[in-house]
């Protein structure tokens, strides 16, 4: 079932020392601390828990999902291209970017989150050597993301509702990019679609560990430009966008949502990987944020 939180001020709380408890995975109101430094007050927080069981490509269910989260999934497509490795470091998710006339099959997950203002998504990723970025549109979304409303994407028009995704852009000369791909309530530089926020100084490294964070806030209000995206690669600010209007009606605004959106695309085969390329996701984590 959806969380729910009775939303009572954080340092309120602090100044009482009650804890609070909601029924998530990991519960408790503590210090939050990531590669990204100090983030305030966590007040709800999960991380994906992959297991300890190995799960070849195609034999991943719904169920599967609602373990590891511990939330309810509320979409699943293509999971078959999806796996469970266990290395001797730890569990890692890995997924086959399969060339298709969409560009390579799409793997797409959403589940619900506590609904709160402001959350933070992080996770470690591995591009395996030979990954490719696509042919002659080199473009594709990368793992785990953040929504809320009605969670548009996909060329929706939908102001009640937003997400943020990570995704990379290609630069022609073997390398990519990682930015931030919005959908908000008052995108405009690619209308139907979504507007890019380019990581400062970053490039992609394929065959080696990295790590991604991104922190959402939603507007305060329907209609107000208060809201803001930020993001780090590999501990370091990349990327602090404000004055963002993610949603437009049906409020409150609020963060309520995690995605999960691996694939080369756009559409047709321009967009596809020469040969089937492989990425893998560990130590997954999402914080739902006090005190914005």
């Amino acid at each position: 079932m959806r969380w729910r939180s009775s939303h009572i001020a954080a340092s309120t709380l602090l100044k009482a020392g009650i804890a609070l408890a909601f029924a998530v995975p990991i519960i408790a109101l503590v210090s939050w601390s990531s590669l990204s430094g100090d983030r305030g007050v966590a007040i709800g927080s999960g991380c994906l828990d992959l297991g300890a069981d190995q799960i070849d490509f195609g034999g991943v269910t719904d169920d599967d999902w609602r373990t590891w989260t511990g939330t309810r999934i509320n979409s699943v497509s293509d999971a078959k291209h999806l796996e469970v490795q266990q290395p001797s470091g730890g569990a890692v998710l890995r997924q086959q970017f399969v060339p298709s006339s969409e560009g390579s099959a799409r793997v797409v997950v959403r589940g619900d989150l506590l609904p709160t203002r402001t959350y933070t998504m992080r996770q470690e990723v591995y591009l395996e050597p030979g990954f490719d970025w696509g042919r002659t549109k080199e473009t594709g979304k990368l793992g785990f993301g953040l929504g809320g409303g009605t969670a548009s994407s996909g060329g929706q028009l939908d102001p009640a509702g937003f997400t943020a995704r990570f995704a990379w852009r290609g630069s022609g000369d073997g390398t990519a990019r990682i930015v931030i791909y919005s959908y908000a309530a008052d995108r405009s530089q690619n209308l139907p679609y979504g507007d890019d926020y380019a990581f400062d100084d970053f490039t992609a490294p394929i065959g080696r560990w990295f790590t991604l964070e991104m922190e959402v806030t939603a507007n305060s209000a329907v209609g107000q430009a208060d809201g803001r995206i930020r993001a780090w690669a590999d501990g370091q600010l990349a990327l602090d966008q404000d004055g963002i209007i993610w949603q437009d009606t049906e409020g409150p605004p609020n963060v309520d949502r995690f995605i999960y959106s691996t694939f080369h695309g756009g559409s047709g085969w321009d967009w596809a990987p020469e040969s089937t390329s492989y990425a893998q996701f560990r130590n997954v984590c999402w914080n739902a944020i006090a005190g914005e």
